[in-house]
């Protein structure tokens, strides 16, 4: 599932939201991602949640990546990795946990132009594509 040199990481990571999760405090993890992917910079942090997210196939996060897709805010790896995490929630989940507001930042995003990166274009575009298909 996770890189081996990566593992305990992420191990703890799901530790920490499975405790959460088990506690009934599903709003302490939503709160923890908040508080660092819509800020500048904390590339290595908001990578680790984005393949955190992709690989734990915790679909009900990826939402929260959303903030992180600004470049201003994020490198290309950061910004790829959280809509790669987006693009399989839809296409695994369909839109049972995303919002039309999540659809209109994916779609004001892809046509503001500030995205130069041709892979995280075509990802965004992919997703944007499969969340339109949705009917969101």
């Amino acid at each position: 599932m996770f890189w081996s040199e990566d593992r305990p990481i992420y191990i703890a990571i799901d530790d920490w939201i499975v405790t959460r999760y088990n506690q009934g405090n599903y709003l302490e993890i939503v709160t923890a991602l908040n508080s660092f992917m819509p800020m500048p910079g904390n590339d290595e942090a908001k990578n680790i949640a984005a393949m955190y997210i992709y690989w734990s196939q915790r679909w009900e996060l990826a939402r929260f990546l959303l903030p992180a897709i600004d470049p201003a805010l994020s490198g290309p790896t950061v910004r790829y990795n959280c809509l790669l995490s987006l693009h399989h929630t839809v296409k695994s989940t369909g839109a049972q946990f995303l919002t039309s507001n999540d659809r209109a930042l994916l779609q004001a995003y892809v046509q503001s132009g500030t995205e130069t990166q041709s892979f995280c274009i075509n990802t965004a575009q992919s997703a944007l594509a499969a969340m339109i298909q949705l009917g969101l």
